[in-house]
């Protein structure tokens, strides 16, 4: 699959879109990651999906999308990327592991962000907290051990990287939390993706 140039000719079909890709081809990049929100549509008389159909298709492009260096890399927010602030306490919330959201929630998680956020806006990340230690180390540490709490059942660092990979989020995402509780596991992908590059020990 050339991704790349599927993603030119989309930027080709939509006039409104700016085509930065316009002068590379596939060759130019090394690597390729995708990160994506997990937005459950609601099962209605109006919606044909139902949601073990749209968690199939979630399910193919994770197994499909799983080498940076091949087809590109998948990593899912749950439910969106707004996860990245949803700390209802300062850093470091010891509660984070805990927070979760309704499975259909959509939108108006943005709007609930706002309202239960501890942090307004994003220019926490870059800030330390009364300790003078790095907020955004704090957001990186709490969403590896959430992702080790989903899977695993321990709030604390895996002991192998592996353990928390996005397919392993996933199943235990459904199993643990969607359909049995209709609700997600509150988690943001970008730290995961960063775990992913650097040795463990620097998350502690």
């Amino acid at each position: 699959m050339d991704l790349v140039g599927l993603l030119k000719e989309n930027e080709i079909k939509h006039p409104k879109l700016e085509k930065k890709l316009e002068n590379y081809k596939s060759d130019d990049f090394s690597e390729i990651y995708l990160f994506f929100d997990y937005d459950i549509k609601k099962i209605d008389e109006y919606n044909k999906d139902n949601l073990e159909t749209q968690n199939e298709k979630i399910k193919e492009m994770l197994e499909f999308f799983n080498n940076e260096t091949a087809n590109g890399k998948l990593y899912i927010n749950y439910p969106m990327v707004e996860s990245i602030r949803y700390f209802r306490k300062g850093l470091p919330d010891e509660d984070y592991y805990t927070y979760t959201t309704n499975l259909f929630v959509g939108r108006k998680f943005k709007e609930d962000t706002n309202n239960f956020s501890h942090y307004k806006n994003l220019d926490f990340i870059t800030s330390k907290d009364e300790n003078q230690q790095s907020n955004w180390r704090h957001i990186i540490n709490l969403n590896i051990k959430k992702a080790n709490y989903i899977c695993s059942g321990l709030n604390e660092l895996p002991s192998e990287k592996n353990s928390i990979n996005q397919q392993a989020i996933f199943e235990n995402q459904l199993s643990k939390y969607v359909y049995s509780k209709n609700e997600i596991s509150i988690l943001n992908s970008f730290p995961l993706f960063l775990y992913e590059y650097f040795p463990i020990d620097y998350f502690n």
